[in-house]
């Protein structure tokens, strides 16, 4: 497998150079298009673990997969995917064949006003043509090995269909001069049939008084309206969106699938104030509501969760050719309601300040000081960058600072614990948590490098070293239960560890002609030092991934990509319990199967093949995506769904 890595980075290879915050191509003729999430986080460059395909675990890079999860924004307003520590891609308001370009921005900093402290991916829609116009794009796929409906009904079905969908996703806009209206309605559906997955969920599908089994299909709706005035003095956003979704939400600390109802309400206000040629004001007000809630309560447990936030902000900045600056502040009124939560109302408030000067043609310079302040308490962050450009083709760029978290943006569901919220008891687990959680702080040291070789040839290369002074690492040890499949042990909440951890990428972009391109990028990670919970934990994370890709071309209305990666191993101890424990199929399925459990994913090589064709003057596009032409069996989380074959087929049209 090395040898196949010493081939791959010998190539000179594509578009993943992060100097960003340059984006990332999308949806067009002449980029890479987005079919599912997938293809989004690849794009970003954020490794994940998915037990469905549609809900994440992401790694920021510095935090793990229980960590906090990076920000999302949509014209200039963030938004939340989140419930629990898992991101739920189904809560993304704009369609994937309507992305046109990502950016991404890694670590803590501040973007147009939002801070953010696990990174931020900026999510830019395609720009609105003037007058009207409207877009539907249906999309259906599935994935072998799949062992068909939960109960095996001919007259409905045939076996081995996975319902990974429909998708469709629709829309209107109208557009006159600076002013424009659009409204977007997505609703999405899949079915958990993985047969990982299979034993955990049957045995929530408890009968109803009316004898009805409750429905394993995942269903998803989503509606966003938005309108504003766009001119060189004044930008204006009102943005309404609501969502909710029938799901099977992992929750980590029961370590299985609870029939969940997912509620999420967006309400915001946005608006630009240009008060000389090159500064002005930004102002924000948002309001959130998340609600989550038992679609069957199966095992006579409660977590109804309940939270509204309002935030205020506002920023001043200026952009000069020599210096720019941003500095504003943010508050945020958090109120939650929950089971035995004693006091879930309080104030938070952000200050932050954003400095670049431009010394010479060689020499840049740039700060980021951010401090939160919550009832009685503070937290700092500082960062500081040098970018140097020793020639016309080489330019490096130091990093360094610290940063530090509250307990409720690290590890929010043990923060509403210690204040009550009786969550474990409820789900009867037996648990450790600290009285009082500790603040996440850590340090952070990067050098980069950028060579323009030519204007057809790019490299980088970053080093980053992470020092962590305290971080609190949750701890699940799975039962194993074959009735159930898996069953909780004791949580824990490991508080204030300690450890370092060296992070090296590598990056090449080779554009051959104007109807090719490739591209590479290559990740290794590793833990330098840290007790045995602290190794544990980043060994969920592997130390090797290869991203290969290659777009070719040969007419503007044909697009055709190729996609390779390869994942180094990993170890979940939290399931060394499940560890070759014998599992099976359970009732009328077809086909019945045994198999076992592991702890340990192996390594694997992914090989996806996708190509889109316009027709109609460039109205209406059909696109193919082959997953896993290699047909490798593995999965991103050790009881998630195995990845084997499958498709993706999606028509657009747009008008």
């Amino acid at each position: 497998m090395y040898s196949f890595l010493s081939f791959l980075i010998s190539l000179n290879l594509s578009g993943f150079l992060q100097d960003q915050p340059e984006p990332v191509k999308g949806d067009s003729l002449e980029s890479v298009f987005y079919l599912g999430s997938t293809d989004l986080f690849w794009q970003s460059g954020y490794q994940y673990a998915s037990l469905d395909r549609m809900s994440f675990q992401l790694n920021s890079g510095r935090y793990g997969y229980y960590g906090p999860q990076p920000e999302f924004m949509l014209n200039d307003i963030p938004f939340n995917l989140t419930f629990f520590g898992t991101t739920f891609s189904q809560f993304i308001p704009e369609p994937y064949s309507r992305i046109e370009e990502i950016r991404v921005n890694k670590g803590s900093g501040v973007y147009r006003g939002t801070g953010y402290s696990s990174g931020l991916i900026e999510i830019k829609p395609e720009p609105m043509k003037e007058g009207l116009s409207l877009f539907v794009s249906g999309q259906y796929g599935h994935n072998s090995g799949e062992p068909g409906p939960w109960v095996f009904d001919p007259n409905r079905v045939t076996p081995n269909v996975e319902r990974f969908g429909p998708w469709v996703d629709a829309g209107i806009g109208l557009k006159i001069s600076g002013w424009y209206a659009r409204g977007t309605l997505r609703t999405h559906s899949n079915k958990n049939l993985d047969e990982f997955v299979q034993t955990r969920i049957i045995n929530l599908r408890e009968l109803s008084a009316e004898n009805e089994f409750l429905s394993v299909e995942n269903t998803a709706t989503l509606g966003l309206i938005e309108t504003g005035f766009e001119s060189e003095r004044m930008d204006f956003r009102a943005q309404a969106m609501q969502a909710e979704s029938t799901d099977f939400l992992y929750f980590h600390p029961l370590t299985r699938e609870i029939a969940t109802r997912l509620h999420s309400d967006q309400y915001s206000v946005f608006g630009r104030i240009v008060i000389q040629e090159n500064s002005g004001i930004r102002l924000l007000y948002q309001y959130r509501e998340k609600k989550t809630e038992y679609r069957r309560n199966r095992f006579g447990q409660s977590f109804d969760w309940n939270q509204k936030k309002q935030i205020f902000r506002g920023s001043y900045y200026y952009e000069g050719n020599r210096a720019s600056t941003e500095a504003g502040a943010q508050n945020q009124i958090i109120e939650a309601n929950a089971p035995r939560l004693n006091d879930g109302t309080f104030n938070q408030t952000k200050a932050f300040v954003e400095q670049w000067l431009n010394v010479n043609k060689s020499i840049k310079i740039g700060t980021v000081q951010k401090a939160e302040f919550k009832e009685d308490d503070i937290a700092l962050q500082s960062f500081g960058t040098i970018r140097l450009k020793p020639g016309s083709r080489w330019t490096t760029e130091f990093e360094g600072g610290y940063s530090e978290l509250f307990s409720i943006t690290a590890n929010p569901i043990d923060y509403w614990v210690g204040r009550g919220y009786g969550i474990y008891d409820r789900l009867r687990l037996n648990y450790q948590v600290p009285d009082q959680i500790s603040n996440t702080r850590k340090s952070t040291f990067s050098n980069r490098h950028i060579f323009n070789v030519s204007d057809q040839f790019q490299m980088e290369a970053e080093l980053e070293w992470i020092h962590h002074y305290s971080i609190n690492i949750p701890f699940q040890k799975a039962q194993y239960d074959l009735p159930f499949s898996t069953m909780p042990g004791l949580y824990t909440l490991h508080g204030g560890e300690s450890g370092s951890r060296y992070q090296l990428r590598f990056a090449a972009n080779h554009t051959l002609s104007e109807i090719f391109n490739q591209g590479v990028v290559v990740w290794f990670n590793r833990t330098a030092n840290g007790n045995e919970n602290y190794r544990q934990y980043w060994r969920t994370i592997p130390e090797i991934l290869v991203q290969y890709e290659a777009g070719y071309r040969p007419y503007s209305d044909i697009a055709i990509n190729l996609r390779l990666q390869y994942r180094s191993e990993t170890e979940w101890a939290e399931f060394e319990n499940l560890d070759g424990e014998l599992n099976r199929s359970f009732h009328a399925q077809y086909p019945f199967k045994y198999f076992h459990f592991s702890n340990r994913l192996p390594e694997h090589v992914r090989l996806d093949l996708s190509a889109s064709k316009w027709f109609w003057e460039q109205r209406l596009r059909l696109a193919l995506t082959l997953k896993n032409i290699f047909g490798e069996n593995f999965q991103s989380h050790p009881i998630g769904t195995r990845e084997g074959f499958g498709y993706y087929v999606r028509l657009d049209m747009r008008f």
